[in-house]
């Protein structure tokens, strides 16, 4: 499997990988880092994650021209692709056509050798952008143990080799997948150990995959005009803009859908504000950078707050309990689960010896 990434304008070969489709014994997760700048015109970094059977790639762009980034793959692969803040349109010189990627909406496709320009405008707010590519027999081996594997029509038409274009399977993002992607990336493990977990986080996101599209099989999603639709991208995009997210009037226009129907639809589909379901969110989120003993202040930044005071505010208002207070309390939670487990150790003892003495 193959994958070349190249500025057109520039001529600028971004990257350029070929891995083994067939996974090998032991093979280990590699990274590999990229940057390019072009003053005035366009700023970008991103890192490819690859071994025997995959490479995932993750850009960051900041476009201040409009570029034009020319992708060439080779032989059969698996694609996810994950467009999280930005605007991005492929187009395809053999069919002529342009078609705009939304943010926030997962594209899962089963394809062979594509040439393929991803036209980027100019733009203030930068361009995230995720793409996950597998062969075949990777995807095949990966899930083949699985026991839903069979009742999924996407794995059956890879099985069979039947191709599925971009646009056939359209899924909303949702948190889980923002966190099985972010664990997947961003996790400090390496060699054999940093293998098996992401194994392990790749079938679980497969199965949130396969569970998503069962779920919405009825769902039209290639008739953009539906109002279901518009409200599931809403949703997806705050899911992943909720650092920076759009004020009502801005998400009427990301999604097509006036002001009035987009916050009226909201409540009544997901029974929750969308106000609401950008804090709920922010504070899971928060919740679990707590958990990694990330500071307040970093946490309340990268969850764009303005202040400290704000976040700390809000997290109580939320959770009943400030952010140090939840720390404490899982502290204390823990050192009672350890403090019971000794207790119960030391009665057991103690009971022993009382029958055997007795």
């Amino acid at each position: 499997m193959y994958l070349k990434s190249v500025l057109k304008e520039e001529g600028e070969t971004l990257y350029e990988i070929e891995v083994n489709d067939v996974p090998i014994k032991g093979s280990i997760i590699r990274c590999k880092d990229f940057k390019y700048s072009q003053l005035g015109k366009v700023d970008l970094e991103g890192r490819i994650h690859f071994s025997d059977g995959f490479f995932i790639v993750e850009t960051n762009f900041n476009v201040y021209q409009e570029s034009v980034n020319l992708l060439q793959k080779r032989g059969d692969y698996i694609q996810i692709s994950l467009l999280l803040r930005g605007n991005i349109a492929t187009y395809k010189s053999l069919f002529k056509k342009i078609k705009n990627i939304d943010a926030g909406l997962l594209q899962l496709v089963f394809r062979g050798d594509t040439d393929v320009e991803m036209k980027m405008a100019a733009s203030k707010e930068p361009l995230n952008y995720i793409r996950m590519f597998f062969s075949k027999e990777y995807f095949i081996n990966l899930l083949e143990n699985e026991k839903w594997n069979k009742s999924w029509h996407f794995y059956n038409k890879v099985f069979n080799n039947e191709y599925v274009n971009f646009g056939e399977n359209l899924i909303p993002v949702s948190h889980a997948f923002v966190e099985i992607i972010s664990n997947i990336l961003k996790n400090d493990l390496s060699g054999n150990v940093k293998s098996h977990y992401v194994e392990h986080k790749l079938r679980e996101l497969f199965l949130q995959l396969f569970i998503s599209l069962e779920e919405n099989s009825n769902v039209p999603w290639n008739s953009n005009d539906t109002e279901i639709a518009k409200l599931e991208t809403a949703r997806a995009y705050l899911t992943t803009n909720y650092h920076n997210p759009p004020t009502i009037k801005q998400l009427s226009r990301i999604v097509s859908l006036n002001e009035l129907k987009l916050k009226v639809g909201f409540k009544e589909k997901f029974n929750i504000t969308i106000h609401d379901f950008i804090t709920s969110v922010r504070m899971i989120k928060a919740q679990k950078m707590l958990s990694e003993k990330k500071i307040i202040n970093e946490i309340s930044e990268e969850l764009g707050y303005k202040s400290t005071s704000h976040f700390i505010t809000t997290f109580k208002k939320f959770y009943g309990v400030t952010p140090k207070q939840s720390t404490m309390n899982d502290f204390l939670n823990q050192s009672l689960s350890n403090t019971s487990v000794f207790v119960l150790s030391f009665m057991c003892n103690v009971f022993n010896d009382f029958i055997l003495f007795t």
